[in-house]
């Protein structure tokens, strides 16, 4: 079929597509093409274009018949020019106000040339977009009323490499439209052009996928301009998230290189695209990958960390277990897998052979050259064998027989701190008291036969504990997550933990939800993960947010009071607060659930704990409850909204902008 009778024989939209382009809707993806998943992908007409589980060696281990099981990832291969793919619904889509869109390809080429399209709706000079290279470079043009916008990247397309290209244009009312171009979650270049365009600004169709068209409009000639493999491209009607364009992805080996891709939703459905889920926090991060083999339906748990001579983390370990989407536990044997920070993406895999092969591996903490795995009240230990370039990316660990032993606690979590483990318990509100126990280490890193652990009461819900030393004084900090939203780090001062009582934590610091094991480098960088961005808990838990990412949070602000004075522990629960809008800029809508008849104390504090509102109602009735309170006389910046009724409490953390 050519590709002038597209608009008679294709008829297929969007319900996305027309919606007004506004990235609060639940609009999104206009055009997707997956080679493996036909059902997910728009209507497309291949021409010599092949199809199939193409791998890299490093990946046949893992992925090919008869290796560990895990899914390949699929791609289409195209040999030059007699390869054309085009495609994708037939109406055009009108937006108000643009151009506004995102257009990403992740591909691997096996020619260069000087001039490859990559992604375009352009037919000759006609108007539309191209994402390609020039001389092995990304470019993004634009082409308007016969002006051609253009941004130009700075860095070669190799070959024989995996990439992510990402590109955006936004038009603004200040006639300004940006172009911007992405590599691997880097921003590369960026251009703001002034530009006084005509209302609205048409997405034109077909789009066409390692393919030129030119010619007539009715009956335009294609040529292939690529050779390689193209494993996923894809458009978007708005600007996409910059924490999902700016963060790297891991290069695991599965779909979108480690991206999650189980947010790959029917494209006539109206489930948010996976970037508009993603939520921004105050607390600062200063580095973060997306989490690897998530899209092998594991789910990420222990963190630990090994720095460089600057103090720096250098790897980064994540543990993980398998859990499919329909809930089945131990089919694939857990794993950890070992990051390379300054490269950014995973350098090895390793499959646990010990007696928690398939456990939940809560924990892990690296002493020496081993990994000690906790789960199920056992302390295992795993020799990890050295690096060299070349060796094999999957790796089975086997446990050292000295380095077993079972300890008092749940073991739900592990960490190091000088010469003793610490080993600590998840426990609820309806289970009984959880504690953390230390245990001393030998000068081989295995821990003392025969001495009893130093025990401390520790908060329930704790879901990871790390030490680090700051201004001479040390600091205890343990995770867990708050309500449904966000999750804490709580902040002790290592002397004043107690054996018979929990002692009042100094600070509480706001984190995504979904958090887990933490471990801090030597520069004072906190590292934990969180499991919210699985394909388990988005499959079939309501969780409000997504942070598909393990990250790092300086020093720095973990040691800033977010909550005024000294906070006691929870009160009897914990109440969830709504606020809105957020951010603000005149004032908030604050929304609560009271189970009793009680007063209410709506405090505000800045980020030193300084108290900026302090607010008393009167006697309030059981049930939902809302209050407006103005907030313009607040400088612009984050802030935490703190209430107290009927002896529950609940935070909030809030933007001010101006």
């Amino acid at each position: 079929m050519s590709v002038g009778t597209w608009r008679n024989t294709l008829f297929f939209c969007t319900m996305a597509a027309l919606m007004p382009v506004d990235q609060t809707t639940v609009a999104g993806v206009i055009f997707r093409y997956l080679p493996g998943s036909v059902e997910l992908s728009s209507p497309m007409h291949p021409h010599r274009v092949e199809t199939g589980p193409f791998l890299d060696p490093h990946e046949r281990p893992a992925r090919w018949p008869g290796g560990w099981g895990y899914e390949p990832a699929w791609a289409a291969e195209f040999e030059g020019e007699s390869s054309t793919l085009w495609g994708g619904p037939v109406e055009d889509l009108n937006q108000p106000a643009g151009p506004r869109l995102t257009a990403e390809v992740w591909l691997r080429l096996f020619e260069s040339d000087t001039h490859q399209t990559l992604l375009s709706n352009r037919i000759g000079s006609l108007g539309g977009f191209t994402l390609g290279l020039d001389t092995h470079i990304p470019y993004f043009a634009v082409s308007i009323g016969g002006i051609t916008y253009r941004v130009k990247g700075t860095q070669e397309v190799l070959t024989g490499q995996d990439v992510w290209i990402a590109a955006t244009a936004e038009y603004t009312f200040s006639n300004i439209l940006t172009l911007s171009i992405y590599r691997d979650g880097k921003l590369e270049a960026e251009e703001s052009i002034p530009a006084a365009l005509t209302t609205p600004y048409v997405i034109s169709r077909p789009f066409f996928v390692g393919t030129e068209a030119t010619g007539p409009e009715d009956a335009p000639n294609l040529k292939g301009t690529i050779t390689g493999l193209l494993y996923a491209a894809v458009v978007r009607d708005y600007v996409a998230h910059p924490l999902y364009l700016t963060t790297v992805p891991p290069f695991d080996g599965s779909t979108y290189f480690g991206l999650p891709a189980f947010h790959d939703y029917g494209l006539e459905g109206f489930d948010l695209p996976m970037d508009q889920r993603i939520d921004a926090y105050a607390t600062p991060v200063v580095q973060k990958f997306f989490l690897p083999h998530v899209n092998d339906a594991f789910i990420p748990q222990g963190t630990a960390v090994l720095s460089n001579a600057a103090g720096r983390a250098e790897l980064v370990y994540v543990s993980y277990y398998h859990r499919t989407r329909t809930n089945r536990l131990e089919t694939r044997r857990s794993i950890v897998v070992e990051i390379d920070a300054i490269r950014e993406r995973v350098r090895r895999t390793f499959r646990l052979n010990g007696l928690l092969a398939t456990a939940h591996v809560g924990g892990i903490a690296l002493v020496g050259e081993a990994l000690y795995v906790a789960s199920e009240g056992i302390l295992e230990r795993y020799p990890v064998p050295k690096y060299a370039p070349g060796d094999g990316k999957y790796v089975d660990l086997m446990p050292d027989a000295g380095g077993t032993k079972r300890v008092l606690s749940k073991a739900s979590f592990v960490s190091s701190f000088e010469d003793t483990l610490w080993v600590g318990d998840y426990r609820t509100a309806s289970q009984q008291q959880p504690y953390l126990y230390g245990y001393g280490l030998d000068d081989a890193g295995l821990i003392l036969s025969g001495a009893a652990p130093v025990i401390y009461p520790i908060p329930r819900r704790i879901q990871g504990v790390d030490f680090h030393v700051a201004g001479g004084t040390v600091y205890v900090f343990m995770a867990r997550n708050r309500n449904s939203r966000e999750a804490e780090v709580l902040r002790f001062k290592r002397a004043d933990l107690r054996p018979g009582a929990v002692f009042p934590w100094e600070a509480s610091i706001t984190f995504p939800h979904g958090i887990e094991d933490l471990a801090f480098a030597e520069d004072g960088t906190l590292w934990t993960n969180s499991e919210s961005g699985t394909d388990y808990y988005q499959r079939t838990a309501t969780w409000s947010t997504f942070y598909p990412f393990v990250y790092g949070v300086n020093i720095s602000d973990l040691l800033v009071s977010v909550s005024g004075p000294p906070v006691t522990p929870p009160m009897s629960s914990e109440m969830g607060v709504q606020v809105f809008p957020n951010p603000a800029a005149d004032q908030l809508e604050i929304t609560y659930v009271l189970d009793k008849r009680s007063p209410v104390r709506i405090q505000i504090f800045d980020l030193l704990g300084r108290r900026a509102v302090d607010a008393i109602y009167p006697m309030q009735q059981p049930g939902n409850s809302r209050v407006t309170m103005g907030v313009k006389d607040l400088a612009a910046g984050t802030y935490f909204v703190v209430i107290d009724a009927g002896g529950r409490r609940g935070r909030q953390s809030i933007v001010r902008v101006r």
